[in-house]
């Protein structure tokens, strides 16, 4: 009898030691290995406002979804090239990211061969290049962009603003120059004359000479594109010269930080921005949720940015939680609702958003029009 009991007792012993083995093994074999994302953002330095804007949307969307497959690397790249592309490499072969999202322009154009060489997903914001992520396997792109702001702008100037005859003061990078040929050829198709075209750099303080040009050569309107405090600077020094007429611009306007340098000579000026639908579920989601989080209202990176962590979310889910051919899952998508409200995909990977038109009036935006992707 006792060696019946100390038998019985041995295999319950022996069955709940293999019952815990098989519990850790199937618990090990259930472990999924969060999905790495590695986010360049200008966390200091001159725009590193700018950076903690997005930073603010990312850790505002990883609360929205299940933080435990997915988690979030970050990298400063200083608005410095040369950093960001240090941080690529760095997330690339220490930390095995194959996806990343970048931000600015100027960090963010040399890591586009560097992503498609080396197959990584690379989703950019703050980039307004025109067809930025076209002809490219593994670029795709939530920003506005100035190919779809300046024709948007040059048909209200024909349609409201009675504008005929316009001259064009752009920044001489590649955002500038396709904002420059979209409005002349809308503006032109329209039946309107553009009569100079002046540019100036990113850099530049004084763009009085290229000004004068535009008021000389009889323009009646001024349409500006750029960015930054050499777009502020050419806003002042417009209305410091006493220019009469419209003066149109783009999204530049829509930032407080650019805003504020220009002061007092954005009022009266038209502009183009992305548009959010505030009727939206998702728009009403993403401010209230910002709101409670961070006591104060989000910037436009904010936005972008908790747009992208939950589009890579959905695309993951959709992709079994595989990184393979993630762009063409994302562009099959065709489309989500966002922090703007309903966001289009097109077949490049651009993430096409409403924009708006306003005016500063009094000091605040007014006089919005929607314009649909």
């Amino acid at each position: 009898m006792n060696k019946t009991i100390k038998w019985i007792g041995g295999l319950i012993i022996v069955l709940v030691v293999l019952v815990l083995i098989l519990s850790q093994k199937t618990g090990q074999i259930n472990k999924v290995e969060p999905i790495k994302i590695g986010a360049i953002l200008p966390l200091t330095g001159p725009q590193g406002s700018f950076g903690g804007w997005m930073q603010e949307g990312i850790n505002l969307a990883l609360e929205d979804i299940n933080t435990n497959k997915i988690s979030i690397i970050y990298e400063d790249s200083k608005s410095d090239p040369k950093e960001g592309v240090t941080a690529f490499n760095k997330l690339l072969e220490v930390d095995n990211n194959k996806i990343m999202i970048s931000a600015m322009s100027s960090v963010s154009v040399p890591l586009v061969p560097l992503a498609e060489q080396n197959k990584v997903l690379l989703f950019v914001q703050d980039v307004r290049y025109p067809n930025f992520s076209k002809d490219k396997t593994m670029v795709l792109r939530h920003f506005i962009q100035s190919d779809r702001e300046a024709p948007l702008m040059a048909d209200y100037s024909i349609d409201k603003l009675r504008a005929s005859k316009v001259g064009i003061l752009y920044v001489n990078d590649e955002a500038g120059q396709g904002a420059k040929e979209a409005f002349k050829n809308e503006f032109e198709k329209r039946g309107g004359q553009v009569v100079d075209m002046e540019s100036y750099l990113g850099k530049d303080t004084d763009m009085k000479t290229q000004i004068l040009k535009i008021k000389e050569s009889g323009a009646n309107s001024i349409y500006l594109s750029g960015n930054g405090p050499s777009w502020a600077q050419s806003l002042k020094q417009i209305k410091e010269l006493n220019f009469k007429g419209n003066i149109l611009t783009d999204t530049a306007m829509f930032i407080p930080t650019f805003r504020n340098i220009a002061g007092s000579s954005t009022e009266g000026v038209y502009f183009t921005y992305p548009y959010a639908d505030t009727s939206s579920q998702s728009y009403q989601t993403f401010i209230s949720k910002y709101n409670a989080k961070y006591g104060k209202e989000p910037a436009i990176e904010s936005y972008y940015a908790w747009d992208l962590i939950h589009v890579i979310n959905a695309a993951l889910e959709n992709n079994n939680w595989k990184t393979d051919n993630l762009k063409q899952v994302i562009v099959n998508m065709k489309e989500f609702n966002g922090a703007f409200g309903k966001t289009i995909i097109n077949s490049d990977g651009d993430f096409l958003t409403p924009i708006g038109i306003g005016v500063i009036k009094n000091g605040q935006i007014d006089g919005i029009k929607v314009v649909n992707p």
